[in-house]
């Protein structure tokens, strides 16, 4: 979904597209480690709180600025390494996710299409699921 009323969500200056992405500076060169890329900030956030709260085996987390923004170039290191593309379960994600695995591809990496569980879109929802489930068994939520 846009920032509503067409806008987009994350901007950039005109006519300037992205140069990295969300959390790049976090990413490590060790192909061992699996490289997740979502849909923006919030996602990259939600993501890395999930695994922790998970207690998962450690990834990398990127995101987009928008699936519009994806440029071959903006991708990390990747040879050898297990990326999932944890794009938002809608149409713009999945349109997004077949050019993302294609360039991970191309680059020497294993592309692994990842989608949040139904019925939540995005990384950000299912952990706010996540936090409401808790909070209504008497924990606390975040």
């Amino acid at each position: 979904d846009a920032g509503g009323e067409g806008r987009p969500r994350y901007v950039a200056a005109r006519g300037r597209p992205p140069r990295t992405l969300y959390g790049a500076h976090r990413v490590t060169l060790d192909p061992s480690r699996p490289l997740a890329i979502v849909e923006g900030a919030v996602d990259t956030l939600a993501r890395r709180t999930l695994l922790r709260l998970a207690h998962a085996p450690a990834e990398d987390v990127v995101g987009l600025p928008g699936t519009g923004a994806w440029r071959a170039d903006l991708l990390p290191p990747c040879k050898g390494r297990v990326v999932h593309i944890a794009t938002d379960a809608d149409a713009a994600g999945d349109s997004a996710a077949t050019a993302i695995a294609e360039d991970v591809a191309r680059a020497g990496g294993v592309p692994i299409r990842v989608r949040p569980a139904p019925p939540s879109k995005d990384w950000g929802e299912v952990l706010e699921r996540l936090a409401v489930r808790g909070a209504g068994d008497g924990s606390r939520a975040a």
